[in-house]
């Protein structure tokens, strides 16, 4: 264990930062087995007290990362490069959604890294559904809006997936019969995709149409108040206390408030 700890402190020692780290503490930037401190110390408390400096370096280089657009698998692609072997503790997004598959992929990373989110301007569709809620802390700044309009699940569950088999329709050139099977194993797999990813995620999916369904009965997109969305298991979120009444007029789409009922 002196060893190790001898080996790491000195390699770590060539690290500027990691060097001014250790002279504001008085300790030593090199170590020897000889040294007074190794004599006075237990190295298995080195060795602890290392690894919690390294931790504490590694947080404070933790970087802010940014996605814009739409949420699709070529975005998600370049993305991932560029946050490829870097320490990432906070993800900025703004994003009218866009794919389910590319949404699940990107929720399941910010999960997995535990990251900050904060939203700006707006988080619609896929983004509300499936990268908000995966974070483990959630921002939405003033004059912004996280805003849900339904999942596959909904759309399984009330046959609204019918509406679209017209388009496949008409941009495959297929039959009625076949389209309408093509679209609902597509929606059949989506629906799988989902219930696994709430399921990891710890969140109830009925957050992402309850809105829709009576006696709240939303046209199209609504958003919750923070208590609301705890319901659901999204919880850590930080938001304006005038977040119910921010103004939607500005946006393209039409969003409404909704206040969930007590029981």
């Amino acid at each position: 264990m002196t060893d190790f700890v001898i080996t790491m402190w000195d390699n770590s020692g060539s690290d500027p930062g990691f060097r001014s780290f250790l002279q504001a503490f008085d300790w030593p930037t090199t170590l020897d087995a000889n040294s007074e401190l190794m004599k006075t110390t237990n190295a298995k408390v080195l060795g602890v007290a290392l690894i919690l400096t390294m931790s504490f370096m590694e947080a404070a280089m933790a970087e802010t990362v940014v996605y814009e657009g739409d949420i699709s698998t070529a975005q998600n692609c370049d993305f991932f490069k560029r946050v490829q072997n870097k320490s990432v503790d906070r993800l900025i997004i703004t994003s009218a959604g866009g794919s389910v598959k590319a949404g699940i992929e990107l929720g399941l990373w910010v999960y997995r890294q535990q990251l900050t989110l904060e939203v700006r301007d707006y988080c619609f569709s896929s983004c509300a559904n499936y990268v908000f809620p995966a974070a483990a802390k959630k921002i939405i700044r003033p004059n912004t809006v996280v805003a849900w309009h339904g999942n596959y699940h909904h759309l399984l569950d009330t046959g609204l997936w019918r509406d679209d088999v017209p388009a496949r329709m008409q941009r495959t050139g297929e039959s009625r019969t076949i389209a309408r099977q093509r679209v609902l194993e597509q929606a059949q797999d989506l629906v799988k995709r989902e219930k696994e990813f709430f399921a990891t995620i710890g969140v109830d999916q009925y957050l992402t149409w309850i809105g829709k369904m009576p006696p709240y009965s939303a046209k199209n997109y609504y958003f919750l108040a923070p208590p609301d969305m705890a319901r659901f298991g999204v919880r850590q979120v930080e938001a304006p206390e005038d977040y119910p009444n921010t103004d939607t007029n500005r946006y393209d789409v039409s969003i409404e408030f909704v206040r969930l009922n007590k029981d």
